[in-house]
């Protein structure tokens, strides 16, 4: 008790009360600095960069400027890009049915035929070997069972053979006991 005592005065109120009041100002002044933020440009940070060299204008991307190079021409993938979104629409609107007519139409104007008996024989072909497959394991299961039946059939007739003999025992003692 006498250390905890000793040690209590001989801590110093002036040393916890510096820390306490740093802590607080530390913190007031982060809480409450400037959020002004002002972006700089190339020219801005390196005076040798001249004005009219600064190509990447303020975009709001990433950084608040583009995220694309300005040096990189992208028209031919934007020209793609819509011609594959026309392709999509347009093999959306024509292959929509509306009536049998219609369907046998695109049907006819579909895949060819030899491409299609291709892919029907190769569908046919991989539901052969699953088929054939889990036929296989079942098989193997049935035999794998039948192999473990059979190593505990002495132990069943044994069990049956004991019981047999108690039951046929006991009948001849009670025949016994009441022919008495």
């Amino acid at each position: 008790m006498k250390k905890v005592i000793t040690w209590l005065k001989s801590i110093r109120v002036d040393r916890i009360l510096t820390v306490f009041l740093a802590g607080v100002l530390l913190f007031v002044s982060t809480a409450c600095g400037s959020t002004k933020v002002l972006a700089k440009t190339a020219d801005d940070v390196r005076e040798e960069v001249p004005s009219r060299a600064i190509t990447n204008t303020y975009k709001g991307g990433m950084n608040d400027y583009s995220d694309v190079d300005p040096r990189r021409d992208t028209s031919e993938a934007k020209a793609k890009a819509k011609a594959l979104i026309e392709n999509a629409q347009s093999n959306i609107d024509r292959k929509s049915v509306d009536s049998p007519e219609q369907y046998a139409k695109n049907y006819r104007s579909g895949t060819p035929l030899g491409e299609r008996v291709r892919r029907i024989g190769e569908d046919i072909g991989e539901s052969a070997e699953e088929v054939a497959e889990g036929a296989s394991k079942g098989a193997q299961k049935g035999v794998q069972n039948i192999k473990q039946n059979a190593q505990n059939a002495p132990g069943y007739v044994k069990r049956a053979g004991k019981e047999t003999a108690n039951v046929e025992f006991e009948e001849a003692q009670s025949k016994a006991n009441n022919g008495k």
